[in-house]
């Protein structure tokens, strides 16, 4: 909570002083790698999944060392089911681009859990989401380090602040309309 409420400020803070401009001085080959960079992290930690293991976490180093260990104890059936999934997910977005193959996916998975039982073969499925909301509360602030989370908070702020930012600008330029990037960033 301490990191999502300085994230926040940093935010406001950033929209108030006009920061939007920044982004005009990051170049798109800049913004391609380090979005690719975000995006191989999220595989690699995806990857003990498939597995039949829990996702990895840290840096590289470390989700490379969550990979072997998970490797060496596979579940068949989970990984036969994640790499057929996501097979059928790259082939469906070239021949039906516009069909939502990731939901006919999921209630495949439903299905399959429901009448095939696969839990009971040791594929990992989601706990229960308890229903309705959570009850409101306030978050315990002071249990944070207010430094780490005001370090981290920026670095996420300016992650957002960039990527959206530049995200929108593609969206505005392939639409014709014009951007309010400061507006952007309060939103």
């Amino acid at each position: 909570p301490l990191v999502t409420l300085f994230t926040a400020c940093w935010l406001l803070i950033f929209a108030f002083m006009r920061a939007g401009k920044i982004v005009e001085f990051i170049s798109t080959p800049v913004m391609g790698g380090f979005v690719s960079g975000i995006c191989f992290t999220i595989v690699l930690m995806q990857v003990p999944k498939l597995f039949g293991s829990g996702a990895g976490t840290g840096e590289v180093f470390e989700l490379i060392k969550d990979i072997v260990k998970a490797a060496q104890n596979i579940n068949w059936l989970s990984l036969g089911l994640g790499a057929g999934a996501l097979a059928i997910l790259l082939i469906s977005r070239k021949l039906i681009p516009r069909f939502p193959m990731a939901i006919v996916i999921m209630a495949a998975g439903a299905c399959l859990t429901a009448f095939c039982y696969i839990d009971e073969y040791g594929v990992k499925m989601l706990s229960a989401v308890e229903p309705g909301l959570a009850p409101l509360s306030f978050p315990d602030l002071g249990a944070g380090d207010f430094t780490h989370a005001l370090g981290t908070s920026l670095t996420v702020a300016l992650v957002i602040m960039s990527e959206s930012l530049l995200a929108s600008h593609n969206f505005a330029s392939r639409n014709g309309y014009k951007l309010r990037d400061n507006q952007e960033i309060f939103a």
